[in-house]
């Protein structure tokens, strides 16, 4: 059995694990009493599965025992977090650092207050100046995941953070401190946002991704994929239950299962971005529907014009929080920079208003 059909053997019944215990604690229809004994008899029988584990030699051999041993662990990291209280909710580390750069953003002189208010939420994941218009905007052109720090953005700062260690060469041992720094930088961005289940799963993708890069070790994306998913329910079982954390794994699914497979039926630049955000949606756009009760219409047009524009967006931001953190006071610099910001609300504007 090769190495990523062990990791599936280990991560679908963990999630599986999780999930039912997600339904028994957290169904209404059951009296509280009955839903901490459902749990405890679940933990229960994961710590008696466990024993038997370690006395019966045979359960090595049987994969049902395996499957059933690791169903019950995820239930028990489950039930073990509901009884006990841990929220499944993270606030930042760094209160007052954030205060500072909130501060500092809202004031970039731009022309449009709302642009401040919407690159706000873009950095630092505060939408709570966002004026409603722009909130309908983006929700109703199908990016409302643009406004909530997921993934994209953390990727995007990836890039960014290896695109300025580049500099320093292509050694090994370069390449080793720039994955050393990338893990550490953008897991202090993680933790200064909050640690939201979409950038935390971002974190453990690239943490996964860069340890193999530094142990010379081939890692597939299924690989990534299942292990980030199964540290992340054993660290943080609550957010299994979070709709933030549902969409960021199903759309994770999409890229890395899906999307290989279709994004070869043409050989365009504009059908492999189209086919990635159609694997995205394949996944995601039920559950949205089941939760809003609407479906993007563009949802296509848009991922396709606003994620490249994303990019530019959070990179103009950044050099002008760091320009105005610094003192510089040239105006046309910051009208430079405002221009991305503006252009993705105009975007989002003019795809809503034709819906």
């Amino acid at each position: 059995m090769s190495r990523t059909s062990n990791i599936y053997a280990v991560c679908i019944p963990v999630t599986m694990g999780a999930g039912t215990a997600a339904l028994i604690c957290g169904a209404s229809l059951l009296p509280l009493a009955a839903r901490y004994a459902s749990g405890a008899m679940l933990m229960t029988a994961a710590l008696a599965a466990t024993v038997y584990c370690i006395y019966r030699k045979q359960a090595s051999r049987n994969p049902l025992a395996w499957t059933m041993i690791f169903f019950l662990t995820g239930a028990f990291c489950y039930c073990n977090a509901y009884i006990t209280g841990i929220s499944g909710r993270t606030t930042a580390v760094f209160p007052q650092a954030g205060l500072h750069v909130r501060s500092i953003i809202l004031g970039i002189p731009f022309t449009e207050e709302r642009d401040n208010a919407m690159l706000l939420a873009l950095i630092c994941g505060d939408r709570s100046l966002l004026d409603a218009d722009t909130v309908n905007a983006f929700r109703k052109a199908g990016a409302a995941h643009l406004l909530a720090l997921s993934g994209m953005h953390l990727g995007i700062i990836y890039l960014i953070v290896r695109r300025i260690l580049g500099v320093f060469g292509n050694s090994v041992a370069a390449r080793n401190v720039r994955s050393a720094a990338t893990i550490i930088i953008t897991g202090l961005y993680t933790l200064f946002c909050g640690a939201g289940a979409s950038l935390v799963r971002a974190w453990l993708f690239i943490i996964l991704a860069e340890t193999a890069l530094m142990l010379h070790r081939r890692q597939p994306p299924q690989q990534i994929f299942c292990t980030a998913l199964t540290l992340h329910l054993i660290m943080n079982p609550l957010r299994i239950s979070e709709l933030g954390f549902q969409l960021s794994y199903l759309a994770m699914i999409g890229i890395v299962f899906l999307w290989p497979h279709i994004r070869g039926w043409m050989d365009s630049k504009i059908w492999e971005g189209a086919s990635l955000c159609i694997s995205c949606q394949i996944f995601t756009g039920p559950l949205s529907y089941l939760y809003s009760g609407t479906f993007p219409a563009f949802f296509l047009v848009t991922n396709l014009l606003a994620a490249p524009l994303m990019t530019v967006v959070m990179l103009c931001g950044i050099i002008a929080t760091a320009a105005c953190t610094v003192g510089v006071d040239t105006i046309w610099f910051y009208r430079i920079c405002e221009m991305p910001v503006m252009g993705l609300r105009m975007l989002m504007e003019t795809i809503s208003a034709i819906q």
